[in-house]
């Protein structure tokens, strides 16, 4: 079997000098691509480094992330839309792009995500590129966003808004991902049940860390595989009969022909 991480930010310091092993270990655990999300224009640099460094294992999502909204400059966004552009077929998914009303101190700097995120919009539309989507504590604001562009591959990164907003989701063709909080949030594994498994990819988020078994643990691809038992466990099947199916959800969302074998 064969895994695949959707959300994950190799380009993080805190995994900085920790790389060769994250590598090893996501290749022991059968993970055959890893999608290393930016968070602004500086990680873009790196991560398009990474993902020519470990090229067919890892890929491209470049952005400006809605926390680092406040802090970027134009030259900031001039950088993140001329590596899209030039390195168009190094690059997957224009992400993790959004808005979030909760990290948002004051209004003016959730006004300032909106017009970032609306930039990122753009970008995506300009490359027909897929979008990964942050979405905390905005998951309205954040549909209205993308209902006004042409986008139409959107991936709800870690999803856990209302059971009525994902049938939403869903409806209009968008995807979710799921990650290691399934394994002790019973809100997300009702989401899961809720959500058919074509419209489901699997991730880390690493280096986010976590609560249950993974409590005090460095998060890396390797939890995919217990990931993945977890959700076949959820939704009552064998993991041999959602594993492939998990791997398909990959390619097509990415557009990536074929996962590496490991």
């Amino acid at each position: 079997m064969q895994y695949a991480d959707a959300h994950v930010h190799l380009a993080d310091p805190e995994y900085e000098g920790l790389l060769p092993y994250l590598i090893e270990t996501a290749k022991k655990a059968n993970v055959s691509a890893l999608v290393s999300n930016a968070m602004d224009s500086e990680t873009s640099r790196r991560t398009l480094a990474l993902a020519q460094e470990y090229s067919g294992l890892v890929y491209v999502a470049v952005e400006i992330h809605p926390w680092n909204a406040v802090s970027q400059k134009e030259t900031d966004l001039g950088t993140v839309s001329e590596i899209a552009t030039r390195h168009r077929r190094e690059i997957v998914a224009i992400g993790e792009i959004g808005l979030d009303r909760i990290y948002a101190k004051e209004e003016e700097h959730f006004r300032i995500q909106s017009e970032i995120f609306r930039k990122m919009l753009h970008l995506a539309e300009r490359t027909g590129l897929p979008i990964t989507v942050h979405s905390r504590g905005s998951i309205q604001e954040t549909l209205e966003f993308i209902g006004t562009c042409r986008v139409k591959q959107v991936l709800f990164h870690w999803y856990s808004g209302s059971i009525k907003t994902l049938k939403e989701i869903i409806s209009n063709g968008y995807r979710i991902t799921v990650g290691p909080s399934l394994l002790y949030s019973k809100h997300i594994q009702e989401i899961v049940k809720s959500t058919p498994i074509e419209c489901i990819l699997t991730e880390t988020d690493g280096p986010v860390t976590y609560r249950g078994p993974f409590q005090g643990k460095l998060t890396t691809p390797e939890f995919l595989p217990i990931i993945v038992e977890e959700l076949a466990r959820t939704i009552g099947s064998k993991v041999e009969d959602i594993s492939g199916q998990l791997i398909r959800n990959f390619q097509s969302f990415f557009n990536i022909e074929k996962c590496s074998k490991v």
